[in-house]
């Protein structure tokens, strides 16, 4: 059985050729059965051939390769059978059920608003720090047009998901707040503090990459940040985005993996 590696499709449809390929080849295996067994000391292939149990002699060894190769076969189509129901599985909650809280919370953002609180420890001293209103400091506020989760408008639909995480998460973040590093002043898109470390972590999202200017301005804007202390995967945290390539739920989970190494 040869299937070109070159062919690069998704995991059910791989499953699926191979299980064609399978019963293509076990259609045209001759009728018998073959297996080695250990007999007087020696190993000799025994089997069913002609309805009857059969040793094969080195005359039918082509023969009795086949038939291995056709019980290799039929072993090989049960895996995939298996594999094929469990990928199945797989794509139906890919595709109707994974991320289905997230969306909840992303499309019914003043029913979730109802519900923030609930993902948070309230006990926490953060909680305050966190409760406080939403600075308003940063420029162009006309901008923060999208209703959160979190009670307060901010710029942009993946933003939106953004906050959806770390309330779900249950994490302790504030919104645009001003960040002044040698005289200048920076409005990260979250600053995130984690109880459990007591360490301040920062996030940036950059969701037009596709964009030379923007682009230039972003990494610019994480040189600055660079040479101030805030570094990518050491106490920044960073996501991309282009028109083509959406941000996703999963991508900010894993991003924001980070916090807890």
């Amino acid at each position: 059985m040869y299937l070109p590696k070159s062919q690069k499709q998704d995991p059910l449809t791989n499953v699926n050729n191979e299980l064609r390929e399978v019963d293509r080849l076990l259609a045209i295996m001759p009728e018998g059965s073959a297996s080695t067994v250990l007999c007087s000391g020696r190993r000799r292939i025994k089997g069913i051939l002609n309805g009857k149990p059969h040793f094969y002699n080195q005359q039918e060894l082509p023969l009795a390769k086949q038939l291995m190769y056709k019980k290799y076969l039929q072993i090989k189509r049960e895996e995939l059978l298996k594999q094929k129901k469990l990928l199945e599985i797989q794509n139906d909650y890919d595709n109707h059920w994974i991320g289905k809280a997230n969306r909840f919370l992303l499309e019914n953002p003043a029913q979730a608003e109802l519900i923030a609180d609930f993902f948070t420890d309230k006990t926490d001293p953060l909680y305050r720090w966190m409760a406080a209103p939403a600075s308003t400091a940063a420029p162009y506020q006309e901008k923060r047009t999208e209703p959160s989760p979190a009670g307060y408008k901010v710029r942009s639909k993946s933003e939106v998901m953004i906050i959806v995480v770390l309330l779900e998460d249950g994490r302790f973040f504030r919104y645009e707040d001003p960040l002044c590093l040698n005289g200048k002043t920076y409005y990260p898109d979250f600053t995130i503090r984690d109880p459990k470390s007591g360490k301040t972590f920062w996030y940036e999202h950059f969701g037009k990459m596709d964009d030379p200017e923007y682009a230039r301005k972003a990494f610019a804007k994480l040189t600055d940040y660079a040479l101030h202390g805030l570094i990518p995967s050491v106490n920044l945290i960073v996501t991309f985005e282009t028109s083509d390539q959406k941000l996703s739920f999963p991508q900010i989970r894993n991003a924001l993996s980070l916090i807890d190494l």
